[in-house]
């Protein structure tokens, strides 16, 4: 073997190793952005998941405001029932003297 087929091994032999290196390292980054992705994901999912809690905690907040306001009007309609009765009937009273 001749020097110029000794230096074109070696150099052959390198480039591999580099490529090689190249190679490990992008796969390395690629993993990384996997794993970060995932994370980002999760993340996500979780926020999902609280503002979906905090929506279901509002409509129940808003479904017991509901129920006690439509309470407190079935109230004054029964109020006004009452004096609208006690009107009337003071009204025929009157009417009768």
């Amino acid at each position: 073997m001749d020097t110029t087929q000794i230096l074109l091994a070696a150099l052959t032999g390198v480039m591999t190793f580099a490529f090689g290196v190249v190679l490990a390292y992008l796969y390395s980054l690629s993993k990384k952005i996997d794993r970060a992705e995932d994370r980002a994901d999760k993340r996500a999912a979780e926020d999902r998941a609280a503002a979906d809690k905090r929506a279901a905690e509002d409509r129940a907040a808003n479904k017991a405001d509901h129920d006690k306001l439509f309470q407190l009007v079935a109230g004054l309609q029964s109020d006004v029932k009452v004096l609208r009765d006690r009107s009337d009937r003071s009204d025929r009273s009157d009417l009768a003297d």
